[in-house]
């Protein structure tokens, strides 16, 4: 929250603008059990599924994964990272559905 909130402010992040004391500690929380679930269990079951479509290890193939994984499960894993974080936090339906439609432009093409 606190880059987002820089970025907003100044249009850049700057650490000099970070507190320890100021991290969410339930956010950070939830992002860790996020992360871990999803690069220890969703990632592997995707790239075996990419890995059973197209099985040569070239670059075309490569290039053809990472598109199609960026296009699908990128965006399925950053939805709803954003949305899980949003609900856990006490945001409703609505506020949860409106932050990620409006961040994941950005996240997209980050």
């Amino acid at each position: 929250q606190q880059i987002e909130e820089s970025k907003r402010k100044t249009g850049r992040f700057s650490l000099d603008q970070m507190s320890l004391d100021k991290i969410d500690a339930k956010r950070s929380l939830v992002s860790g059990v996020l992360g871990i679930g999803f690069a220890g269990f969703f990632y592997p079951f995707a790239y075996r599924v990419l890995d059973g479509i197209w099985p040569a290890k070239n670059l075309t193939t490569l290039v053809k994964k990472s598109v199609v994984e960026i296009c699908t499960v990128g965006i399925i894993v950053n939805s709803v990272s954003i949305a899980a974080r949003g609900y856990l936090v006490g945001h409703d339906a609505h506020e949860v559905k409106k932050h990620v439609v409006v961040e994941m432009p950005s996240v997209f093409v980050n």
